[in-house]
């Protein structure tokens, strides 16, 4: 049997409000179906035991709203079907225990969470659309059906702290952080479309258990699918399209990929670090701006059977290991394989067409890999290059068609057994530099110019080796390189047999002349012969090199060059100055040529060993440089482009056309990064910005923000400092001290300061591990008082962000007995901003200001009011301020560039000249630095 009620808000029959059907329909032992009238009902429902809520008009017709409390807090057997249900502070729908299911309804959290399935409930959701707020399952169970999730302000579906959620035919679109996120839990995606996420569509973490399969992913922001923290699980027939990594799998994480189709990737197709594991089976990537995949930091992948196409680089491996096997690579534009240092691989059964290079080693001592049954076709510049101190063995190549065969060189080692090479245009094998080269089996057909060829002082030794029909040489040694031929040969119609420089033992079968090769000059200086039975000179004769009736002369001669001649329109200008300064600057020794933001001509000074350089921006004259302050321009930064980067010298004032730099800074104008200076501390240069602001968010600006506050003032710091990703870790005894010195310490005081000033008390301050990660990347402590909460956090650099990255902030719980002055954010955006730019790195780094920067450094302040319904007017005092138009504030934000350090005066100057930024760009026109 079932009991019916009618609810509408006009009928004369039935129930005005839901409420009081629910409440006519409290003592019934029957299962309840309330049906609702089209209509807006602004009720908070408590809905217990065996209910159903139907909606009877068209989809959207019936609206449940409620502001400050969940609109439907379920305990029981509860159905809701046809309804539209919206809040904003609290939880719009919320199960508490038993079981609940939506269908054919939608949900919108403007502000929080839209639904919310607590510790034991489980939770059904069915044809539903979802929107603005997160839908949490937190301990429980569910089951979402052919839902929409749309503009989450965070994580569109969560599933933490054990859950077990099933998620099947559904799409996300536009979630500000990730479209599904599973923390310390287990979930299965199936048949399901994530869209425009900022960050990955699909994460798993702390330990989750994750199973994505039958999935498309597209145009998000970080990567398709992550892994971290010890997560594990299966993902099947998964389709990335445009993402910044297709899968990331970090820390630990070991799950099984197949089927994986990652397309258009703009950084990586399959990305592993940090001590990331995975199995990746039959899996495509194309297109992938950087590389098809990559292993790094620790990183060890097992691939298989995977194909890789149209891209940069096809596989990577920087201070990593991994074994890849049965991989096809394809029409790349640079290395099908790249091992950089401390790199380890295994390559087996890989095949690889139309790639410039196949194998680049480019590491030290501690890069090594073994390539087996590995084919190298159609390659523009070498199959095989191995260089600096790596250690390469080859079973069973073969390199056909190509430039090169295989080439090892300055202290590297390759070891080849049983391989091949046919077809090359110049050289089958080259060893070179201090080089090591053993071969046994090698077959060397159609080898160009030389089939085997060793120089410098290599050490080749070669046994059981044939080479055939080489244009120049079948074997040639030449330079001081040496070591032993065994049982060797040499065929062809042309060319000689054996060129060697008498440092071999040669056992060497050849029907080809063997000759010895030209002795080497002992130095490149040129020979000057005078030969008095030539031309007779009366007078000076100056640069002249003279030869006559010899066999051979060694000749150079160096081009003259012209001061300003190279780059139209600056000539006069540059003569003017090197006329000026004549004396000192000396005689060019390069063309004026455009370089950097502008244009630069080389000088050897007079005397010797004091070298300039002249150089000039667009629309600046041209000034001279120094050789020293020159140098430091190219080393300061870590930048592939450095005067791209930092522009060229200026001089302090207008008048003054020559920089040396003798006072110890030198400012800097025109670079990509904006104005700058060169600052000299002993014999060391380092670079730091001009301080500017904007009002510009960085992609780290919403880091730590996964569970909103009423109010948050922070200030984070993006450090781009160049540690090698993944090989830094916060230093334990720093992380001990700074902790200690955190409750006597001044961000401690400004905190304080903020509750006695509204009535409070406070002990002394006790500062926590947590509430975000403790790990060997990542640091967070925290201070909890009533109302309010202090924390400071640092992350280390990572696949997504790539630079250090910490932050100072204070949380506000609830609206606060009396509102923040503008005094008090004031003090307290200084405190934090020196915590997060000074305190903080240390835990990184001892003396962090001897790393060099690969970007500027950058701050933001930070004032948001996380909850709608309490604006930022509700919580700041801005009576002080003067007039503004314009709805309520929510967020008030900007962005510094200024170096790390900076003195107690300087750095209030410069929070005061960056709040009255953002307070005039928020419409406060009357603000100035005198209110401050």
């Amino acid at each position: 049997m079932v009991a019916r009620y009618l609810v509408s808000p006009t009928a004369r029959r039935g129930h005005r409000t839901i409420a009081a059907a629910l409440h006519a329909a409290a003592g019934s032992r029957r299962r309840v179906v309330i049906e609702i009238e089209p209509g807006f009902y602004q009720e908070a429902l408590v809905v217990r035991g065996e209910v159903e809520l139907v909606g009877r008009g068209a989809p959207g017709s019936v609206v449940i709203s409620q502001n400050r409390y969940s609109a439907l807090d379920a305990y029981g057997t509860v159905r809701v079907v046809g309804l539209t249900l919206t809040g904003r502070e609290s939880d719009v729908v919320t199960c508490s225990g038993g079981t609940l299911t939506v269908e054919n309804s939608t949900i919108q959290g403007h502000h929080g969470v839209s639904v919310h399935a607590r510790p034991g409930s489980s939770v059904t959701l069915r044809d539903s659309a979802i929107g603005h707020g997160r839908t949490l399952f937190a301990g429980s169970t569910g089951l979402v059906e052919r839902c929409r999730f749309t503009d989450a302000a965070d994580n569109a579906l969560a599933v933490i702290e054990g859950a077990d959620v099933h998620v099947v035919d559904s799409r996300f679109a536009g979630s500000r952080i990730h479209g599904i996120r599973v923390s310390g839990s287990r979930a299965r995606v199936t048949g399901c479309e994530v869209t425009g996420t900022g960050n990955s569509a699909i994460a798993a973490d702390s330990g989750a258990d994750l199973t994505v399969l039958g999935c498309r992913i597209t145009a998000v922001h970080s990567s398709g699918v992550s892994f971290a923290d010890q997560s594990r699980g299966l993902v099947d027939d998964l389709q990335v399209t445009d993402a910044e990594h297709g899968i990331v799998v970090a820390s630990g994480s070991n799950p099984v990929v197949r089927r994986g189709r990652f397309t258009g990737c703009r950084d990586t197709g399959i990305n592993v670090h940090l001590q990331g594991l995975g199995r990746f089976e039959d899996c495509e990537v194309a297109r992938a701006g950087n590389v098809g995949v990559f292993s790094t930091t620790g990183g060890a992948p097992d691939v298989r059977g995977c194909h890789i196409s149209d891209g940069n680089v096809g596989i990577a491996v920087d201070g990593a290991r991994g074994r890849f096997s049965g991989i096809v690579i394809r029409d790349l534009t640079s290395a099908a394989m790249r091992l950089l240092d401390d790199a380890t691989g295994e390559f087996s059964d890989v095949d690889v067409e139309r790639c410039p290079t196949g194998l680049e080693a480019l590491g030290g001592g501690g890069t090594k890999a073994e390539l087996v049954d590995v084919r190298f076709r159609d390659f523009s510049i070498a199959a095989v290059t191995v260089v600096k101190q790596s250690r390469i063995t080859l079973r069973r190549v073969v390199a056909e068609r190509g430039f090169v065969g295989c080439g090892v060189g300055e202290d590297a080692r390759l070891l080849m057994f049983d391989c091949r090479v046919t077809g090359v245009e110049v050289g089958g094998v080259v060893a070179f530099g201090t080089a090591v080269l053993t071969a046994r089996g090698l077959t060397v057909s159609g080898g160009g110019e030389m089939g085997l060829c060793g120089r410098d002082s290599a050490y080749l030794d070669v046994t059981n080796g044939d080479f055939a029909d080489a244009t120049v040489a079948g074997i040639g040694l030449t330079d001081s390189c040496s070591g032993q031929l065994v049982g060797c040969s040499v065929t062809g119609t042309e060319g000689l047999g054996v060129m060697h420089n008498g440092l071999f033992q040669l056992d060497v079968r050849t029907s080809l002349p063997i000759k010895r090769a030209p002795d080497t000059p002992a130095s490149d200086v040129p020979t000057t012969i005078n030969n008095f039975y030539g031309p007779v000179f009366h007078g000076p004769v100056k640069d002249v090199q003279l030869a006559w009736d010899n066999d051979s002369v060694s000749q150079q001669q160096s081009r003259s060059h012209e001061v300003g001649v190279g780059v139209p329109g600056r000539r006069s200008e540059f003569r003017e100055l090197h006329a000026a300064l004549r004396d000192g600057i000396g005689h060019p020794t390069s063309a004026l040529a455009r370089l950097g933001p502008g244009v630069v001509q080389e000088f050897q000074g007079d005397p010797p060993g004091r070298n300039w350089v002249l150089c000039a921006l667009p629309d600046r004259p041209p000034v001279a440089v120094a050789e020293p302050v020159w140098e430091a321009l190219h080393t300061v930064v870590a930048s592939d482009d450095p005067l791209d980067a930092l522009g060229f010298p200026v001089p302090a004032r207008p008048a003054d056309r020559v920089i040396d730099g003798r006072d110890g800074q030198v400012a800097l104008a025109g670079g990509g990064w904006g104005d700058g200076r060169l600052v000299r501390s002993g014999d060391t240069w380092s670079w730091e910005p001009v301080p500017s602001l904007s009002l510009e968010m960085t992609r780290a600006a919403r880091m730590w923000t996964a569970d909103p506050t009423c109010l948050r003032v922070r200030a984070l710091a993006r450090l781009p400092w160049a540690t090698a990703r993944g090989k830094g870790e916060v230093a334990t005894a720093q992380a001990r001290e700074f902790v200690a010195a955190l409750p006597g310490g001044e961000l401690t005081e400004a905190l304080t300061a903020m509750l006695r000033r509204r009535g409070m008390n406070p002990p002394g301050a006790a500062w926590t591990a947590g509430p975000n990660r403790n790990t060997l990347d990542a640091f967070s402590y925290s201070t909890a008082h009533p109302g309010f909460t202090g924390e400071v956090m640092l992350a280390l650099p990572n696949a997504v962000e790539p630079a250090i990255v910490t932050c100072a902030e204070l949380r506000v719980e609830d609206p606060p007995q009396a509102v923040l002055t503008w005094a008090e954010l004031s003090h307290f955006l200084a405190v934090a901003w020196r915590t997060a730019t000074e305190a903080l790195p240390v835990l990184v780094s001892p003396d962090p200001r001897v790393l060099r920067w690969t970007a500027p450094p950058t701050v933001e302040l930070r004032l948001t009011a996380e909850r709608a319904a309490v604006p930022l007017d509700d919580l700041v005092d801005f009576s002080s301020l003067g007039a503004r138009t314009g709805g309520p504030l929510t967020e008030l934000a900007v962005t510094i560039t200024a170096p790390p350090r900076l003195t107690p005066a300087d750095r209030a100057a410069q929070t005061r000249r960056a709040v009255v930024h953002l307070l005039r760009a928020s419409g406060f026109l009357d603000a100035a630095e005198v209110r401050f």
